[in-house]
């Protein structure tokens, strides 16, 4: 019997569920919320970027920041997920993992990844389907059909 973690993420919602056979239903075992995915970068940065006097005749010049406050949100975030994937894997609560993300979280998440993580990984679907009811998202997983 083949038991099958399915991460659905985006990048202010996920869901983790658990199918503990091909044909058993997804039983949601976890709901994660980050409410700071949802916010835009003018309210994640408390002011302008910094700015730099010009030394060695260059004249001034503003210091960005190398990733976008609203990008490391969801970079955290995919952290975040990716550590409570690795917990589960330690206390073998699962034999496949499943990841279902719109393309760019599913790339971040996919980084996080440790590489005993990667190798369970089945299937990739680059899909937000987080808001989908479990019994839809099922029929969308190819490896539980």
């Amino acid at each position: 019997m083949t038991r099958t973690m399915v991460l659905v993420a985006e990048g202010s919602r996920a869901k983790l569920y658990l199918a503990e056979a091909k044909a058993a239903p997804l039983r949601e075992i976890a709901d994660f919320v980050n409410p700071e995915g949802r916010l835009h970068e003018g309210d994640l940065v408390s002011d302008d970027p910094g700015r730099d006097g010009g030394g060695g005749g260059f004249g001034p010049h503003v210091l960005d920041e190398e990733v976008p406050a609203t990008e490391e949100v969801q970079i955290v975030f995919a952290r975040q997920l990716a550590e409570r994937l690795e917990e589960e894997r330690l206390k073998d609560s699962f034999d496949e993992l499943v990841l279902v993300a719109a393309p760019h979280f599913l790339g971040l998440l996919r980084n996080k990844l440790t590489p005993e993580l990667a190798q369970r990984v089945v299937e990739e679907i680059d899909k937000d389907l987080v808001r989908m009811p479990a019994d839809e998202l099922r029929a969308e997983i190819s490896v539980l059909l």
